[in-house]
C-alpha cells in the first residue's frame, strides 16, 4: 500500500476555508515546535513579485519566526542547503546566539544528512560524500545529462551530499538514474530547481524524527512546512503539515497528506503561523 492509499488519497485541505482554519485551531493546543523548509517556503514567491525580490526572506515569515521564538516555540530549519549556509541563516534570523552559536534550536541541513543539536554536528548519512561525488562525476559524463547539468557552486561547503543544477525536464531522469542503481546506496532528491545526490537512507523526515526523539516530543507537537518534492517525506510522515501554495504550481495534483496554504512561500507560512499563535 502506498502513502496515497494509506492517507485515503485525500485532497489537501485549504487553510483559507473554514475547515482549514478549524484544522489549524485544533493543532494549537499541542503546538510545541515549528519545522520549516527555507527556499520557496519562507521566501517571497508571489508570481507577480519583481524578479529581484523572489527568493528573498519574506518579512512576514521572519516576523512570525520572531514571534514563535519569543513565545518559547523552537523553529527548526529543515533544508537542502549546506550546513554552513543554514547555520549562518539561523544566526541572523535570531535562532542562535551570536556569542554562543552552539545554542538554539536544532538545524537540519542537506535534506536530513546533517543535524546540529545541543552544540554537536551529527552526520546521519552512512554513505561517504566521496562516493556521492564519484557517482555524480559519472552521471555528468552520460547522456542526456552531459552538457545539460552541472555541479552547484556550494558543493565546496557540503558535508554529505552533492548538488547538481538540473533543468526541470531532467529532474525525474536524475532520480531514475540512481533508483536503477541501488548498489550505490545513493538517491537523488529534487527540489524545484536542482538535484541532491545523497545517502539513500536519509530524508528530512527521518532527521526530524531523530530530533524529536531527543527532545521528548511527538509528531503531534510539531507543525511542518514545505514547498517541493524534498518535503514530501515530511508531508507523509507528519500529520500536521502544510504545503505552501507554490508547491502546487509545478503540475502536482492536490492529493496530498498535508494542508494547503492559500498563499505562496513566506506569505502562506506567515498566515498559517499567525493562526496557530492566536
Amino acid at each position: 500500500m502506498n502513502k496515497k492509499q494509506e492517507t485515503g488519497g485525500r485532497r489537501a485541505v485549504s487553510l483559507g476555508a473554514a475547515a482549514g482554519r478549524a484544522l489549524l485551531d485544533s493543532w494549537r493546543a499541542d503546538f510545541r515546535m515549528c519545522a520549516t523548509d527555507v527556499d520557496g517556503t519562507l521566501t517571497i514567491e508571489a508570481p507577480r513579485a519583481p524578479a529581484h525580490e523572489r527568493g528573498r526572506l519574506h518579512a512576514d515569515a521572519f516576523a512570525q519566526i520572531q514571534r514563535m521564538t519569543a513565545a518559547g516555540i523552537p523553529v527548526v530549519l529543515v533544508t537542502g542547503r549546506p550546513f554552513a549556509t543554514v547555520e549562518g541563516l539561523a544566526l541572523y534570523m535570531g535562532l542562535a546566539d551570536r556569542g554562543r552559536t552552539q545554542d538554539g534550536p536544532a538545524i537540519i541541513a542537506e535534506n536530513g544528512a546533517v543535524v546540529k543539536m545541543d552544540g554537536r554536528v551529527t552526520r546521519l548519512a552512512r554513505v561517504s560524500r566521496r562516493r556521492a561525488q564519484a557517482a555524480v562525476d559519472d552521471l555528468l559524463k552520460r547522456k542526456p545529462f552531459k552538457g545539460a547539468c552541472e555541479p552547484t557552486f556550494d558543493n565546496m561547503h557540503r558535508i554529505c551530499d552533492v548538488g547538481i543544477h538540473t533543468p526541470p525536464g531532467l529532474l525525474a531522469e536524475v532520480r531514475a538514474h540512481f533508483a536503477k542503481r541501488p548498489g550505490l546506496g545513493l538517491q537523488a532528491v529534487t527540489s524545484n530547481i536542482m538535484s541532491h545526490v545523497m545517502c539513500a537512507s536519509v530524508s528530512k523526515a527521518r532527521a526530524l524524527e531523530w530530533v524529536l526523539e531527543r527532545m521528548g516530543l511527538g509528531k503531534d507537537n510539531v507543525v511542518v512546512f514545505g514547498d517541493s518534492d524534498t518535503d514530501i517525506p515530511l508531508f507523509e510522515e507528519f500529520p500536521r503539515s502544510v504545503a505552501v501554495a507554490n508547491y502546487f504550481g509545478a503540475g502536482r495534483d492536490e492529493t496530498l497528506p498535508a494542508a494547503r496554504a492559500p498563499l505562496p512561500g513566506g506569505a502562506g507560512f506567515a498566515a498559517a503561523c499567525a493562526r496557530l499563535m492566536e
